[in-house]
Parts: C-alpha cells; structure tokens; sequence
C-alpha cells in the first residue's frame, strides 16, 4: 500500500496488493486491485493470471478464460497459467472447450513433467478420458476393452512374473503423460513387447499387470467392470 501511496502507477505493487486481498480473504477487493492493474499494463501476465484466479472463485469462468488466454500467449510455457486456463474450459464444458483444455494440460505437463500440478493435469487428463470413454456407450461395458483385458491375462499367464512386471513398467512410464484411450489407432510401441498398439489396449495390459502385483492397485483409469466381464471369459 505504501508503494502505492508513493508510486500510483506501479503495477506490480498492485498485483502485490492484489494477491495479499486474496490470501486474506478479501476477493472483491483483491478483483478491484487487479483489474486496476490489468488496465494499467494489459499484457502484465502476473496480473492476468491473478485476477483470473479470483475471478474463478467468484463464478466468473467467462472472464477468467479471457485473462488466462492472455496469459498464456504471454508466457506460453508457464504451467500454472496453462493449467489455470485447461481447468475452466473443462468446467465451462463443451466438445471444442475440452479438446482444447486436452491439449493445454499436456502442454503443462511438458512444461515441467516432476511437479505436483503435473501429477494434477494428469489425473484431469485421466478425466476427459474416461467421460468420453464412457459416454461412447451409454455407461456400459467396453466389449473393446474386456477383450484386450482378457488378452491380457492370457498373456500374463504364460509369461515368467519377471517379464510381466518388466511389461508393466514400460507401459507405466510410457503412460506418463497419458495414453489416448479414445483412439483406436495404434500408435505406441514397446520394447518388451512385439507389435504396435493403441492407448486402449496398452491401458488394458497396464491394469492387468498392475492387478496381478497388488490386487488393489489404481491404474487412474476404472476399468473393473470390463476386467469382471474379462474374467468371465
């Protein structure tokens, strides 16, 4: 506040001022104090990105989008901008919203893949995924998926536990940024296993695999009523 006193037109001690409202739990104010600073410097991303988050919490998606859009073309690797923008198109909802919120949180992840909000844009990833996966049927089981499963288990079966779990650590850190579950293509490769494979099928080893190491293993994807159909086979 004194900075201010002293310098009106200095924006990055209204930012300042800005993000101490928030943290104290003075929103509105922090909103005033920010959009003050935005006026004052537009393409201040620090700025940007703040208000959008107050704006947020507020309910106020629409603008948020607007300032985090800007922020991102301001600084295009920044992952806690990309993921702030990712997060409201997924919650504003919408075909084109999630497929580009979709290629934002990868674009997080790559940006620094050891952090925890990379750990966060995957298990949103993971998210998108299984809604559309899901939604492909009406909720009900994947007949595409219990094969693969059932495949699975067939090749599990005959193989030494030290080439299964060989197998399912490739495909764990293959997995890292996310498999597309959602295209059939097969588009993956792997070095302990012959032959090329689609994000779905590799998923579907992936959770056999880690089920035989811990029954109650969490791949982050539910397949478990398509392994019950698999094990019916």
């Amino acid at each position: 506040t004194a900075r201010l006193e002293a310098e009106p037109g200095h924006v990055n001690a209204r930012v300042a001022l800005g993000v101490g409202h928030a943290r104290a739990g003075r929103i509105e104010e922090g909103i005033a104090a920010l959009t003050a600073a935005v006026e004052s410097e537009p393409e201040n991303p620090w700025a940007r990105r703040n208000l959008a988050a107050l704006l947020g919490k507020k309910g106020r998606s629409e603008e948020a989008v607007e300032h985090l859009q800007v922020a991102v073309r301001l600084l295009p690797n920044d992952q806690q901008s990309l993921y702030g923008l990712a997060h409201v198109l997924v919650a504003l909802g919408g075909a084109e919203r999630v497929a580009e919120a979709d290629d934002l949180f990868h674009r997080a992840i790559d940006a620094d893949p050891d952090t925890e909000l990379a750990e966060i844009c995957r298990k949103e990833l993971s998210g998108i995924a299984h809604r559309e996966f899901r939604g492909r049927t009406g909720g009900a089981p994947r007949m595409d998926a219990v094969m693969y499963l059932a495949g699975a288990m067939k090749l599990f079966h005959e193989m030494p536990p030290e080439e299964v779990r060989k197998v399912t650590f490739e495909i764990a850190m293959l997995g890292m940024k996310g498999f597309d579950v959602n295209d059939p293509a097969r588009k993956y490769r792997l070095r302990s296993l012959p032959g090329e494979f689609s994000g779905l099928h590799l998923v579907c080893i992936l959770d056999v695999g880690m089920r035989l190491a811990d029954p109650a293993a969490d791949t982050g994807f539910d397949l478990s009523r398509e392994y019950e159909e698999a094990k019916a086979l």
